[in-house]
């Protein structure tokens, strides 16, 4: 199994990455994946559905290096929020250093 390099900034925010051969990542956000996927959408990147019992892994499919210029800032934003709270990326400086 080969470990994209996204999954760094995941690993790196302490996120646990499961090794893929696919053209996504599985990662335990440590919280209801769909909440997650909703703050997500509404900063403009989708995460794929949720796979129950696994309700606190998303998904997270591979794209294009600009897709994922995008997305990961994204990702860390929500996930930095509280679980309950939607978050909104703007800026990569308005990310804590620790997740960038």
């Amino acid at each position: 199994a080969m470990l994209y390099p996204d999954a760094a900034a995941f690993e790196k925010a302490g996120y646990t990455v499961a090794p893929s051969d696919a053209n996504f990542i599985f990662v335990d956000i440590k919280r209801d994946t769909r909440r997650f996927a909703d703050s997500c959408r509404k900063a403009g990147v989708a995460v794929g559905r949720a796979f129950p019992p696994l309700t606190n892994y998303a998904r997270i499919s591979i794209g294009t290096k600009a897709e994922m210029e995008k997305a990961i800032p994204v990702f860390m934003q929500v996930l930095g929020a509280p679980p309950n709270a939607t978050a909104y990326f703007h800026k990569m400086d308005d990310l804590p250093t620790e997740l960038t």
